[in-house]
């Protein structure tokens, strides 16, 4: 990427909860937190899982990892559930994988999925849960691409650098660089 744009915590949630929702329009796309009453299946629980830095880019941004995991939810009492829910839980992970969802974003990256232990409130539902990560920049980048733009390129090696080697430097050009 060249100069990250800025993206937010939120608009990342929305555009994946909203993306998914458009290509599988079956699912019951929920934030993580409202499946603990009855919920309407096949369901689809988005939660972010963590939040790690990357590798700096050089624009102050936080550059970040994006942890995800998404619950699919199927009744237990629905015909072939563990074929359906395989099937989904596949459809859905092909989906995510690569998957930029009209952010600045580098593409997702799957994980893995796997199934989820029971808890006492989802005893009803066969559940699996789908990892996958999003890499992104948080904050505005301080290079608004305006300004000089360099029309030179010079170049030395340690130790002949710095003002009192400038006349020793050699121009980048397509040209093979000398040896130091």
């Amino acid at each position: 990427m060249g100069n990250p744009q800025e993206i937010t915590i939120q608009a990342m949630h929305k555009a994946i909860a909203e993306g998914l929702q458009q290509a599988f329009p079956a699912l019951n796309v929920k934030a993580y937190e409202t499946l603990k009453e009855r919920v309407r299946c096949p369901a689809a629980a988005l939660n972010m899982i963590a939040l790690e830095p990357d590798t700096d880019v050089g624009t102050e941004q936080l550059a970040v990892r994006t942890r995800w995991e998404l619950h699919l939810l199927m009744h237990v009492k629905d015909a072939d559930v563990n074929i359906e829910i395989g099937a989904l839980v596949a459809a859905v992970s092909k989906w995510l994988h690569g998957n930029r969802f009209g952010l600045p974003v580098h593409p997702a990256e799957f994980f893995g999925a796997y199934p989820d232990e029971w808890s006492q409130e989802k005893r009803a539902y066969e559940e699996w849960r789908v990892e996958f990560e999003v890499r992104g920049y948080l904050g505005e980048s301080v290079w608004a691409g305006e300004g000089i733009i360099p029309q030179t390129v010079l170049v030395s090696y340690t130790p002949r650098v710095g003002v009192d080697h400038e006349p020793e430097y050699t121009e980048v050009t397509d040209a093979t660089l000398p040896n130091g």
